[in-house]
């Protein structure tokens, strides 16, 4: 078969790569790659405190246990990310010492979860995550690379995603906490993949699966009927009722009227905290930093007060009707920018930077925006290397995953962070790194012309 040269790589031909499955594509060395990887990860992260896990535990405990109003946390309109009372003292009892936060997942996840306290030990459980959320980021990767740039280096893409990853604040908390995040940034890679392929029934199926766990991956469905991918769409409404029905069937009414009525409180409420990269955050600080609160750290097993926390903000009506409508103006964009390189490519695949970028703005304009929300687009962040060149791509990564690193944070006098006006550098910077680098998924995506050696059938 003849050989390309790309950005300093030896390639082979675009199109006979993707005329194979993704999976097809994935030789020997990097299965051993994968395997290694996936060790070394749990080696570096079996002994995280899994406190984002742990909360999903103790819904399930709660509602195997038929105390449903201590699933969710207390409804007082606003969010202050606070757990239940009767958690920390339950926790501090079993002899856990560390972080505790609120479930805020749909009551059909509580009802899974419960069915794993009846049979086995939240360590066992947490062991086998630590195992399977890695081989998902790798997953992630790979699904990224078949779309994005398959004519780059398979193991090169999957190295220099997973360092990324695994060095900067985007990865590592999620693998730290063993976050859900990571299921569903897998399932929304997946569902944008398959769409783009024409494997409309497991792209929608996936993406109902991902929007079953946190709701913002729905925008993906909009986006889809903009780009006349209805068939995946269609899916999507299909398999996403038949959840919703099933979660009502399992958990009850008044347990959704709970979720929902947090939900709003979220929505009403502003966190400014180190991790949440997000417009909303960073305006809260900078508009209204007198009117912020502080809460401290809720804190099993603990002798005194912790010494660090977050801030929140109760939206006043100008700054929330603000907020939504710049995510609305937001999704705005993305339909009509959609629609018209739907028109421009002739129905086939969209160029794939878009995707990330969509994600991003997304995420950036949305009421919370964890760091770990961004593992979804920047799995596509090693497509740099292939695009804009080999040098400039690495040098772009590093840069980004040094100023996102918690590395970076042991180099700088922060001190304590929920006391410092430092805490809101930190914030500002991640949100500012994600803007740029959502931007320079655009500038791909819109460079790329309308025949393209990449395009995939």
């Amino acid at each position: 078969m003849e050989m390309e040269t790309v950005a300093g790589m030896t390639t082979t031909p675009c199109a006979d790569e993707t005329a194979r499955p993704w999976r097809a594509r994935t030789s020997a060395p990097t299965v051993i790659l994968c395997a290694a990887l996936i060790a070394l990860s749990y080696i570096v992260f079996h002994a995280g405190i899994f406190a984002d896990f742990r909360a999903g535990w103790m819904a399930g405990k709660a509602f195997a246990a038929g105390e449903f109003d201590l699933v969710y946390p207390p409804h007082t309109g606003v969010y202050e990310m606070r757990p239940p009372a009767e958690w920390i003292d339950r926790l501090t009892a079993s002899g856990y010492k560390g972080p505790v936060y609120p479930f805020v997942y749909p009551p059909l996840w509580a009802w899974v979860a419960a069915q794993f306290t009846s049979i086995t030990s939240f360590d066992v459980v947490a062991r086998i995550a630590t195992f399977l959320n890695p081989a998902m980021l790798i997953g992630s990767l790979l699904v990224a690379h078949s779309l994005a740039a398959p004519r780059m280096n398979q193991a090169l893409y999957l190295i220099s995603g997973f360092v990324f990853l695994t060095f900067s604040m985007i990865g590592t908390i999620a693998l730290y906490e063993n976050q859900p995040q990571i299921l569903v940034a897998f399932l929304t890679v997946l569902a944008v993949e398959r769409a783009e392929r024409g494997h409309f029934r497991v792209a929608g199926t996936a993406l109902a699966f991902a929007a079953s766990l946190k709701l913002f991956p729905a925008f993906i469905a909009i986006l889809w009927l903009a780009a006349g991918r209805r068939q995946a769409a269609t899916v999507f409404l299909v398999i996403g009722a038949a959840l919703a029905a099933l979660s009502v069937v399992l958990a009850g009414w008044p347990l959704h009227r709970t979720f929902l009525a947090v939900l709003g409180d979220v929505s009403a409420t502003t966190l400014v905290t180190k991790l949440t990269y997000s417009l909303e955050s960073t305006a809260a600080h900078l508009v209204y930093r007198d009117e912020l609160r502080l809460i401290a750290q809720p804190l099993a097993g603990a002798s005194g007060e912790a010494k660090t926390g977050w801030y929140f903000l109760a939206e006043p009506r100008l700054f929330h009707a603000i907020s939504n409508a710049v995510q609305a103006a937001a999704l705005g964009a993305l339909i009509l920018g959609f629609r018209m390189l739907a028109r421009r490519r002739g129905g086939r695949a969209l160029p794939a930077a878009i995707w990330p970028f969509a994600l991003m703005l997304i995420a950036l304009t949305g009421p919370l925006a964890w760091a770990y929300y961004y593992i979804a687009p920047l799995v596509f962040l090693p497509m740099l290397i292939d695009r804009i060149g080999a040098f400039r791509g690495i040098v772009v990564i590093s840069i980004s995953a040094a100023l996102l690193s918690p590395f970076l944070l042991a180099w700088i006098p922060l001190g304590d962070l929920a006391l410092t006006d430092h805490f809101y550098i930190v914030q500002t910077l991640g949100t500012l790194i994600m803007a740029a680098l959502a931007a320079l998924f655009l500038r791909i995506a819109l460079r790329m012309p309308a025949q393209d050696p990449t395009d995939r059938p």
